[in-house]
C-alpha cells in the first residue's frame, strides 16, 4: 500500500507547531454522526414555509430568509435560488479542495485543509478565512461535512462545528463556529439542467461581534454567495 504523503505532510507540520507529539495519534473529533431519519427532517425543515422564517431579500430570482432559534442570539439564515447550472456540477464544487475555486465563490477565503477522514460520506475540514473588516482579526472553523445522497430528493452536505486535537485554536485568529449548516442540491423536474438550490447557516463568528451585526451582515451576503455558487458551477459543467 503506498503511504499517504499528504498525511505525512501535515503530521509534519502538526508536530512542528506542537500540536501532536511524535508518535501520537490525531483524535477522533467529537460528535456523533446524524442518522438517514434525522438528515431527512434537517432537509425538512430547512424547506418548509413555516411562517417563522421571515423574507428579509429578494434580488435576481434569489430569496433570503432568516429565522430565529431556540436557546441562541445567532438567528439561522437561508437561501435559495433555481441555478442555471445542472446538479452534479453544484456536487462537484462543494466536493473540491481547490483552494483557487473554492475562492472564486468565497473570496475571503485564505486556506484549508481536511483534518481526517470519518468515514466514507464524512471528514472534518478546516478553513481560514480573511478579515472582512480593518482591525478585525481573521477568522477560522473546524467543521465535520457530511455528503448524504437522499435519491430523487438530491444531495445534502451537512456542516456542524466540532473540536478536533489537530488544530486547537490558532494564536492570531478567532475560532468560529457552524453551529448548523446545510447545502442542500436537488433536481429540478423536467429540467436537467437546472439546479434547485437551497442553503441555511448559523454562525458565532466569535470574537466581539454581537449577534445582531452578524445576523445582518450573514443575510445580506446570502445573496451573492447563491450567485456565485451558480456562476462558479457553470464552469465545472463538463
Amino acid at each position: 500500500m503506498m503511504p499517504d504523503f499528504a498525511s505525512a505532510v501535515r503530521r509534519a507540520v502538526q508536530e512542528r507547531n506542537g500540536q501532536l507529539k511524535p508518535g501520537q495519534s490525531p483524535k477522533k473529533c467529537s460528535g456523533a454522526p446524524r442518522s438517514s431519519s434525522k438528515v431527512e427532517q434537517l432537509v425538512d425543515d430547512a424547506t418548509n414555509g413555516d411562517e417563522a422564517w421571515c423574507l428579509k431579500a429578494e434580488s435576481e430570482g434569489v430569496r433570503v430568509w432568516r429565522r430565529s432559534m431556540p436557546d441562541s442570539t445567532f438567528d439561522m439564515v437561508r437561501g435559495s435560488a433555481v441555478l442555471d447550472v445542472e446538479p452534479h456540477a453544484v456536487v462537484k464544487l462543494f466536493e473540491t479542495t481547490d483552494e483557487e475555486l473554492i475562492r472564486q465563490f468565497n473570496p475571503l477565503y485564505d486556506s484549508g485543509w481536511d483534518l481526517e477522514r470519518i468515514d466514507h460520506i464524512s471528514k472534518v475540514a478546516y478553513a481560514r478565512v480573511r478579515s472582512a473588516f480593518p482591525g478585525v482579526k481573521p477568522r477560522d472553523t473546524v467543521t465535520r461535512v457530511s455528503h448524504h445522497m437522499l435519491g430523487q430528493r438530491g444531495d445534502v452536505f451537512l456542516l456542524r462545528a466540532v473540536e478536533h486535537r489537530g488544530m486547537p485554536p490558532q494564536r492570531g485568529c478567532v475560532r468560529a463556529k457552524i453551529l448548523n449548516g446545510m447545502n442542500l442540491v436537488q433536481p429540478v423536474p423536467g429540467n436537467n439542467h437546472k439546479t434547485n438550490f437551497t442553503f441555511t447557516q448559523q454562525t458565532n463568528p466569535g470574537g466581539i461581534v454581537p449577534a445582531w451585526i452578524a445576523n445582518r451582515l450573514i443575510a445580506r451576503e446570502a445573496v451573492q454567495f447563491v450567485q456565485r455558487i451558480g456562476a462558479v458551477a457553470k464552469s465545472l459543467e463538463k
